[in-house]
């Protein structure tokens, strides 16, 4: 099978140039189309469990962003052919046919993790490290390694697997300071080299299943003061007497040894699990429950398709319910300021009729005057410029009781309203009198629509712009901290509304 542009198609719904991770385990690919390198934006790649042989690499190099490639599993017997891929950074070529390491890695000059374990490599070229000034881990465990020569050029280096392979002696490791975890597991170790001293990094060391037989053989692990888990199982050495008191007063700092824990606390709860055999019964009990739980929870997850049917369309429910909600709410909001303008615009007219009303009763005295110079009476020009004397008298005195009125309005609005039940007592314009009673249910009803919308913005949530603006404008009146009041009120609200928001530890 031909790993081609096609089949990525099948198994990524994206365009090619915006893909940034392939994986095809297992399906039988055996070489790879040119048509890869399409797949610019490319960062890792996975290939394991397949039918790779040859040189079928090539294609890859194209790919300039890659930074991480799984090739294990395959039947590779060379990397020749993969080489120029500055931004590698994880190279896996596990279980496969190689026999030794080819020298075009030293192209990956970023490479970070080297994984060349179970294949049939003899020999290791410290010449094609030398380049790998990054690398921090590798992994040449499960070959037929017998030598490795000293990596004083991977000063950066922090894990070494060099498990079951040929190994006698170990190399120099005077320049690994780095080094936190070195495995040289069965192998045919006789010594722990002096050199080993150096490495204060040191954190796990496993070298079981060796040839260390005397006390002189470990006794550089005195210097390792940081070292906390030790394997010697499987080495002559274990079977002498006062073996682990020896080991942990030459290494004190250690808490695990040849997979057991020795720290004290350990200890001291492992005492008392031992003599309170009802507490292990407990212990071993929950363990099961536990385990039964995990395992319920897997076949409730395995059938659980149509409760979340269920649960999907009780959402759709709950959306269309919030939007129903939030469409109230605007209405309401809506016809709020609708009340208020129909309320004022009725004060303003019955305002305005007030006034025309007495306007019409001072100008009514000058109208019967008027209605007198029509009568059918011959008058002479003197009378008639007296009658236009009076009219404009009249309009004077008109004009300024208006004013008085006004003045007195506005500086004694407690007269007016005497004035008002004055006149409705003595069944004067009573029309343009204001009804109290209308006034108050008016009130009433912008009042219940307030209620209203203030309650829909509690349960919904919302937070009046209007009045956060109005608080913030006292709070500064006032002097007081405004980030406190609207903290304080913020919280009021949450507990209020049962978010569970106040209880805290969301900082922590």
């Amino acid at each position: 099978m031909h790993l081609t542009t096609n089949i990525i198609k099948e198994l990524y719904d994206q365009p090619l140039a915006e893909i940034k991770q392939i994986e095809a385990t297992n399906k039988e690919i055996t070489t790879i189309d040119e048509d890869i390198s399409k797949c610019k934006k490319l960062h890792k790649l996975i290939l394991t469990d397949n039918a790779l042989s040859g040189d079928v690499l090539s294609p890859l190099n194209a790919l300039k962003s890659l930074t991480f490639l799984n090739l294990s599993n395959n039947q590779l017997t060379s990397l020749k052919s993969l080489k120029d891929l500055p931004e590698l950074n994880v190279l896996n070529v596990a279980r496969n046919r190689l026999n030794t390491i080819d020298s075009t890695i030293k192209t990956f000059t970023n490479l970070k993790a080297l994984i060349l374990n179970n294949n049939d490599i003899s020999s290791v070229n410290v010449e094609v490290l030398s380049s790998l000034s990054n690398l921090n881990t590798i992994v040449l465990s499960h070959n037929s390694i017998e030598k490795i020569p000293s990596l004083s050029v991977l000063t950066g280096l922090n894990k070494l697997s060099l498990a079951h392979n040929a190994l006698d002696d170990l190399p120099d490791f005077t320049s690994n300071t780095a080094l936190k975890q070195l495995r040289v597991n069965d192998n045919e170790i006789s010594k722990i080299p002096d050199t080993l001293r150096n490495c204060h990094s040191l954190e796990m060391l496993d070298f079981g299943n060796n040839n260390l037989a005397e006390w002189r053989d470990v006794a550089s692990l005195g210097s390792l003061l940081g070292l906390i888990n030790l394997n010697l199982k499987g080495n002559p050495i274990t079977e002498k007497d006062n073996y682990q008191e020896t080991i942990l007063k030459l290494v004190p700092s250690l808490r695990v040894l040849d997979g057991e824990r020795f720290d004290p606390k350990f200890l001291e709860r492992r005492e008392k699990q031992k003599a309170n055999p009802k507490l292990m019964e407990k212990k071993q009990r929950l363990k099961r429950l536990k385990q039964e739980k995990e395992q319920e929870k897997m076949l409730v997850d395995t059938t659980e398709e149509v409760p979340r049917k269920k649960r999907a369309r009780y959402d759709d429910e709950t959306a269309s319910s919030r939007a129903k909600k939030q469409q109230q709410k605007t209405q309401v909001n809506v016809e709020q300021p609708r009340k208020t303008k129909i309320a004022t615009t009725t004060t303003k007219d019955n305002k305005k009729k007030l006034e025309n009303k007495k306007v019409k009763s001072t100008v009514t005295p000058s109208s019967s005057t008027v209605e007198t110079t029509k009568e059918p009476i011959k008058k002479t020009k003197s009378e008639n410029n007296t009658i236009i004397n009076k009219k404009r008298k009249e309009t004077a005195t008109t004009e300024m009781d208006d004013e008085k009125t006004e003045n007195k309005t506005s500086k004694a609005p407690a007269e007016k309203k005497q004035k008002t039940t004055a006149a409705t007592k003595s069944g004067k314009d009573q029309f343009f009198v204001k009804d109290s009673t209308k006034d108050e249910k008016k009130d009433q009803n912008i009042e219940s629509v307030r209620s209203v919308s203030n309650a829909m913005r509690e349960r919904s949530g919302v937070v009046g712009v209007v009045e956060m603006m109005q608080n913030q404008k006292k709070a500064a009146k006032s002097g007081v901290d405004v980030l406190d009041v609207l903290m304080g009120q913020q919280k009021e609200k949450e507990t209020s509304t049962g978010t569970g928001l106040d209880v805290g530890g969301w900082e922590d």
